[in-house]
């Protein structure tokens, strides 16, 4: 028979390993705890940092306004005046492009916070508000300051980028106009034009009675481009004139020479009716 006493020991033994392993699962669970707590609290401290500093720059920018109105009330004249002022406008730019990034950095950084998540949405909704509605007010102090002569435009960024946004999107109406309005003509002796293959001999009986007419897959490429809103009189010198291209007869005038001999232009008096049906023209002549 076994030692009792021995048989005790190895109890003992294995409670106190069991122990020891139990022990140590706690402690790296608390730990764990620990880390999260710290992080979480690392991550509503950084938020509530950011949240104070748009705070203090809105407080800033708004005491250079204040300085800004106060002195451009009596600016004419005072050289001094005028570069404190344009320094007080770059302060105010930065202090605004630093809000704005700290309201985008919030963004990202309320997407992982729980449990506060709503009302630091909801003060961060309130200043976002609050730096739009300042970035308004800046805008209209220089562009009353821009009426007092003050060359700072560009001082403000919000203020450069909305004309380089208008800028641009004048240049992309200007284009689509411009495309909106494309028209193609081409004038040119009836046998050149038949060899270049713009137009062709049609119809008749036994070559009888053909006429001329315009070829399919007319290429741009042989036209001149012009701007139907701008072009409407295309001077001439032949002794005949034929529109071959599809427009409405009571839409261009062939005026002729005083003795009626010759043709001398060709003039478009309804431009919306006249390239209604065809942006290509074509006249040939004889």
């Amino acid at each position: 028979m076994k030692n009792p006493l021995i048989l005790l020991l190895l109890v003992l033994t294995v409670l106190s390993s069991c122990n020891r392993k139990e022990l140590e699962r706690l402690k790296q669970e608390n730990q764990n705890l620990q880390a999260v707590v710290e992080q979480k609290d690392a991550e509503i401290n950084t938020i509530i940092s950011l949240l104070n500093e748009i705070e203090d720059n809105l407080s800033g920018i708004r005491m250079r306004e204040q300085r800004i109105l106060k002195a451009s009330s009596g600016v004419e004249g005072s050289a001094n005046q005028v570069d404190n002022i344009k320094s007080d406008i770059m302060a105010i730019d930065e202090l605004m492009r630093k809000n704005k990034e700290n309201l985008d950095l919030l963004s990202q950084r309320l997407k992982t916070v729980t449990g506060e998540k709503q009302q630091f949405e909801k003060m961060v909704n309130n200043l976002n508000a609050q730096v739009e509605s300042k970035d308004r007010e800046i805008q209209k102090l220089v562009a009353d300051l821009e009426d007092k002569d003050m060359q700072i435009n560009d001082l403000y960024s919000s203020v450069s980028q909305l004309k380089i946004e208008k800028a641009e999107k004048d240049q992309v109406i200007g284009l689509q106009d411009k495309e909106l309005n494309k028209g193609y003509y081409l004038i040119g002796n009836t046998k050149e034009l038949r060899e270049r293959g713009i137009i062709v001999r049609s119809g008749g009986v036994l070559g009888i009675g053909k006429v001329d007419q315009l070829a399919e897959g007319l290429d741009p490429a042989d036209f001149t481009l012009i701007d139907i809103r701008e072009a409407d009189v295309f001077a001439i010198d032949a002794k005949k004139a034929d529109l071959l291209s599809v427009h409405p007869s009571d839409s261009y005038i062939i005026r002729k020479s005083d003795d009626g001999k010759r043709v001398v232009s060709f003039e478009i008096t309804l431009k919306d009716e006249f390239w209604k049906n065809s942006r290509f023209m074509v006249l040939a002549l004889d």
